[in-house]
């Protein structure tokens, strides 16, 4: 989605940027309000990407924040605002 928000920003698409950027806020939200060595890490994880655990005093997410996070890329990665979409494309 960060791809193709910036191709359409520089296609001057602002009305298809601003659909983009609504459409990631609560991702966004989620990964600062929770701190984003902790949710990056866990989102990686997600993805079976080891990345280990945050270095202390931080810890890991909860099991309820990672379900959270969980639904946030699972919406992320099936959003219908990214079928049929040359990414990357000027």
């Amino acid at each position: 989605i960060c791809l193709e928000l910036y191709a359409a920003v520089r296609r001057g698409e602002h009305r298809r940027a601003d659909d983009l950027l609504a459409a990631m806020l609560p991702f966004l939200r989620f990964i600062v309000a929770q701190g984003l060595p902790r949710a990056i890490k866990a989102g990686l994880e997600l993805q079976g990407r080891h990345a280990g655990p945050p270095r202390s005093p931080l810890l890991p997410l909860s099991d309820e924040e990672t379900r959270r996070l969980r639904e946030l890329l699972s919406g992320l990665d099936g959003n219908p605002l990214l079928e049929n979409t040359a990414v990357g494309t000027p």
